[in-house]
């Protein structure tokens, strides 16, 4: 059965846009060089937290950050365990400086900044 008054009252009017794929819901550059050290530092997981601590720092200050378990899960399948490796590791090499809490997720704070990298000449 059809009804007359779903017509009626469809007056939206406004542009159709196409939903945004989800790499498409924000925009910010990483630099290479500093991605390449967390790389280097922790793997592939490590350049999954710089790709997080960057967004978060852009969006929020220089500040600690949470790092959620459930998030990088979700997101990229990574567990809490390859996460406080990776967390060990960045720490170790002084890309990062973080805190551990009992029972909650690890604060994190990013220590590079584009203008202190050295970039070796060849």
């Amino acid at each position: 059965m059809d009804s007359f008054t779903k017509h009626i009252t469809n007056t939206h009017t406004s542009r159709w846009r196409p939903k945004l794929k989800r790499s498409e819901h924000y925009i910010y550059k990483l630099q290479i060089v500093e991605s390449a050290k967390f790389y280097k530092a922790a793997g592939g997981v490590g350049s999954k937290i710089y790709e997080y601590l960057k967004w978060k720092k852009e969006m929020n200050g220089s500040k600690l950050i949470p790092l959620p378990n459930g998030y990088f899960y979700k997101t990229w399948e990574i567990s809490r365990q390859r996460i406080c490796e990776a967390v060990d590791k960045l720490g170790a090499a002084k890309l990062i400086k973080f805190k551990k809490r009992t029972g909650k997720s690890t604060l994190v704070r990013l220590l590079l900044d584009v203008r202190k990298v050295d970039i070796p000449d060849e």
